[in-house]
C-alpha cells in the first residue's frame, strides 16, 4: 500500500508515501464510496505552470485535458491487452 510517483526517465514508480491512502482519496473524490473500495486507483496530475509557459494559457485550457485523455487511453488499451478491462 501506498503512493507512487511515475519517473518517465526510467518508466519506473518510485513510492513517495507508505500506508493506505484510500478514505483521503474517497473523501477529496467528494466522498465516493468506489474509490474506497478499490484495490488500486491511478491519479494524474498536471503541473501547470510548465505547460502554460510553453504554450500559454492554451496549454492549460486545452493541451493538458488533451494529454489526460492519451494517457488514460493508453491504460484502458493495455489493460484490455492484458485481460483486466
Amino acid at each position: 500500500a501506498g503512493v507512487y510517483l511515475y519517473t518517465p526517465e526510467n518508466h519506473s514508480l518510485v513510492k513517495v508515501l507508505d500506508g493506505d491512502v484510500r478514505a483521503a482519496l474517497c473523501k477529496a473524490c467528494l466522498g465516493q464510496g468506489m474509490v474506497r473500495q478499490a484495490p488500486g486507483s491511478l491519479v494524474y496530475s498536471a503541473v501547470y505552470e510548465r505547460t502554460t509557459k510553453k504554450y500559454g494559457q492554451r496549454g492549460k485550457d486545452r493541451y493538458v485535458c488533451m494529454d489526460l485523455g492519451h494517457s488514460g487511453e493508453n491504460v484502458y488499451l493495455q489493460a484490455t491487452a492484458m485481460g483486466m478491462g
